[in-house]
């Protein structure tokens, strides 16, 4: 389980959400990787960055496909969809 307590107290301190590590990684992908949809719920409704990919040139996507969380990629799906009828 994540910290979603923490998660919540740095967001209130607005903290970087898109900071990258040195592979390019944000929050997003640590969470999408391990599966804790409460932080990516977390992080998608402050807005982080869903098209930030790794230096590898992976994306968030292919991050949870790939690590079998289908309902963060249901998330993600639907999260940027609607995101893509704001900007129409």
């Amino acid at each position: 389980m994540g910290r979603t307590d923490i998660v919540h107290c740095l967001l209130n301190y607005h903290v970087n959400i898109n900071i990258t590590k040195e592979d390019g990684a944000t929050p997003l992908f640590y969470a999408w990787e391990v599966g804790h949809e409460d932080i990516v719920r977390l992080l998608l409704d402050k807005e982080a960055d869903t098209q930030i990919c790794r230096l590898d040139g992976r994306s968030p996507l292919n991050i949870a496909t790939d690590n079998g969380h289908s309902s963060i990629v249901k998330m993600l799906t639907e999260h940027i969809k609607k995101g893509d009828t704001l900007s129409s």
